[in-house]
C-alpha cells in the first residue's frame, strides 16, 4: 500500500475514519449540550476524548441503530459507495491501495439519520462536525440549523494523539436544539456563527 501523507489521510475518499476532532471543539460541545449521552460513529478509543454515555463502534452498526438524548457526531466522511467486486479494477481503489469489503454508506446517509431523529423528538439536542460543503446536496439539511464555519483548517487526530495539521478543507459545526445562546457564545470564539432567520428569536 503506497503511504499517504497528511492531507491525503484527511481527504473525504482515503478511506480513515479514524480522524478524531480537537479537544476543544469537544469541550465547547460538552458545554452545549451539557452532557453527551451517544455518540453514534464512534471507537473505544475515541469516547476517551468524547466521554459519551453511549457510544456505536463499528460493528455496532450506527445508522441502523435508535438514537436518543443529545448527540455528538463526528461520522466517518466521504461520499457513498458500494463494496467493491471480485476483480475490481476501480481507480479510487488503486489509489487508496485497498478495496472496500462492505457498502461505505457516505456522508449523507448520517447527516440524514440525524435530522430524522433530531425531528422524530428522540434526539434532544445535537452537534455534528462536518466538512463546510456548502454546495454539497448531504450539506444541504444542516442549512436549515446553527452552523458555526470553523477559522482555519481544522486540525484533526490520529488515535496515537498526533495532529494531522494538513486538512485541505475548511469545516463547520451544525446544532440542533433550543440551546442556541449556548451554541453561539461557546463557537463564536472558533468562527462565525450562523443562525437561520426561523431560528433568531431565540438567541437573546
Amino acid at each position: 500500500m503506497k503511504a499517504q501523507n497528511k492531507s491525503q489521510l484527511c481527504n473525504q475518499s482515503s478511506g480513515n475514519v479514524e480522524l478524531y476532532t480537537p479537544p476543544e471543539i469537544i469541550a465547547a460541545a460538552r458545554g452545549v449540550l451539557g452532557e453527551i449521552d451517544l455518540d453514534p460513529a464512534s471507537s473505544e478509543v475515541a469516547n476517551k476524548r468524547v466521554r459519551a454515555k453511549r457510544y456505536f463502534a463499528e460493528n455496532d452498526d450506527g445508522l441502523a441503530q435508535p438514537w436518543a438524548g443529545n448527540v455528538w457526531m463526528n461520522h466517518p466522511w466521504g461520499a457513498r459507495e458500494k463494496a467493491c467486486k471480485p476483480k475490481c479494477k476501480k481507480k479510487i481503489c488503486k489509489r487508496r491501495g485497498y478495496h472496500l469489503a462492505k457498502d461505505f454508506p457516505g456522508n449523507a446517509a448520517w447527516i440524514n439519520k440525524l435530522v430524522d431523529e433530531f425531528e422524530s423528538g428522540d434526539v434532544t439536542q445535537a452537534l455534528c462536525i462536518t466538512y463546510a460543503s456548502t454546495g454539497e446536496g448531504w450539506f444541504k439539511p444542516l442549512k436549515k440549523y446553527a452552523v458555526c464555519f470553523l477559522d482555519g483548517r481544522t486540525s484533526f487526530y490520529t488515535p496515537d494523539g498526533e495532529p494531522l495539521n494538513q486538512n485541505t478543507k475548511g469545516c463547520a459545526v451544525t446544532y440542533f436544539g433550543r440551546n442556541l445562546q449556548a451554541f453561539y457564545d461557546l463557537f463564536t470564539p472558533f468562527g462565525a456563527v450562523m443562525v437561520p432567520a426561523a431560528l433568531m428569536g431565540e438567541i437573546r
